[in-house]
C-alpha cells in the first residue's frame, strides 16, 4: 500500500483536476463517515485521500454490503451523472457508470482553479483561529445561511 500512496501522491497534480478509480477492496473504510479501522492498509490510504482533498463519489454498495470500487476526485464538479449496473459477465462487483465534465479547452491558460493542499495545512493555526470566534453570536446573529 505504501508504493501506491507514494505514486499517487508523486502523479497528484494541484493545476489539474484528478480522479482515482477502481476495485480498491478497502471494506473497512467507511466512506460516509471518513472512518476506518487503524489497521497498516485501511487508514494509510484514508489520511492521504483526505490530505490531499479527494471526495469519494460512489454512494452506493458495489460489491456486497461495501464500497470497494470508488471513484475519487478532488474536484466533484468534474463528476456528474454517477449510477450503477448489473455486474459484467461472471464479476461480483456491479458496474460504476459516470461521466466526466471538460470545458472546450482542457488547455486554456485563463482558466484559474483554486485548489487547497491540506497536507500542507497549518491545522493549528485554523484550530486557534476557529476556536477564537463567538460561534453562539454568529449563530444567534444570523440564524439563516
Amino acid at each position: 500500500m505504501h508504493l501506491l500512496i507514494e505514486c499517487l501522491k508523486r502523479y497528484h497534480h494541484t493545476c489539474y483536476t484528478n480522479i482515482i478509480t477502481g476495485d480498491l477492496n478497502l471494506p473497512k473504510i467507511d466512506w460516509f463517515k471518513l472512518t476506518c479501522n487503524g489497521d497498516l492498509l485501511h487508514k494509510p490510504f484514508l489520511d492521504f485521500v483526505i490530505d490531499y482533498g479527494y471526495t469519494q463519489v460512489v454512494e452506493f454498495p458495489t460489491r456486497g454490503p461495501n464500497i470497494l470500487d470508488v471513484v475519487l476526485v478532488d474536484n466533484v464538479q468534474a463528476v456528474f451523472n454517477i449510477s450503477h449496473r448489473p455486474p459484467f459477465s461472471s464479476s461480483d462487483h456491479v458496474v460504476v457508470l459516470f461521466s466526466l465534465l471538460f470545458g472546450n479547452d482542457c488547455a486554456d491558460s485563463s482558466l484559474k482553479t483554486i485548489r487547497y493542499c491540506w497536507c500542507d495545512a497549518n491545522f493549528d493555526d485554523m484550530i486557534g483561529f476557529l476556536g477564537s470566534i463567538n460561534w453562539l453570536h454568529v449563530i444567534s446573529s444570523f440564524p439563516s445561511v
